[in-house]
Formats: C-alpha cells, structure tokens, sequence
C-alpha cells in the first residue's frame, strides 16, 4: 500500500490538539509508532464525551475491526499534533472514522 493511501475528507467533524509527551518517544527519539493509535483513541474519546457518550450507560458500544495509519513524517518531544476526525463509509452497522 503506497504512503498517503488514506483520503482525507473534506470537513472533519472535531479537532483536537495533542502535545507530544516524554512517554511517547522512542529510542530514536521521536513519536514511537506504537504511540499513534492510543492517541487516536484518546481524542476519539474525547470527541463521543462532547456528543453525550458515556460508554459507563450507553446502550452501544464501537469496535474496532481493523486500522490503518499512514507515517507521513516523524514528531518530536513537545510537538503539539493537530487530530481532526471524520466520519466516511457509513453503511448499515458499519462506518470509518477517518482521523486527519
């Protein structure tokens, strides 16, 4: 799969911004990659709390049947990320957040 394959939406439903921290760095000193799925999720989180999810009540629940993270350039201890999110591909059950 060539670098870049995720396509980006127009609009993004929320933005949040996420400073780099000491935990995320790796030995070669930058974002460790096994770091930028639980940051997705972090701010995804984030995003249901605004629209009145609270996974404690709610009736419904999301899964996570697969991922896909494309590495476009490295980022360093102090960094502040910019996580947009997006919702594409909605059919029946099934739907993809995108994140930006």
């Amino acid at each position: 799969m060539p670098i870049g394959s995720i396509s980006l939406p127009d609009k993004f439903l929320y933005s949040a911004r996420y400073r780099v921290r000491e935990d995320d760095i790796n030995f070669a000193d930058h974002l460790a990659a096994v770091r930028v799925l639980p940051i997705a999720i972090q701010v995804h989180e984030s995003w249901l709390e605004t629209v009145g999810h609270d996974p404690e009540t709610s009736q419904f629940g999301l899964i996570m049947a697969s991922s896909t993270v494309d590495y476009l350039t490295e980022a360093r201890l102090g960094d502040v990320l910019s996580v947009d999110i997006a919702v594409a591909f909605v059919c029946g059950k099934s739907f993809d957040f995108i994140f930006g």
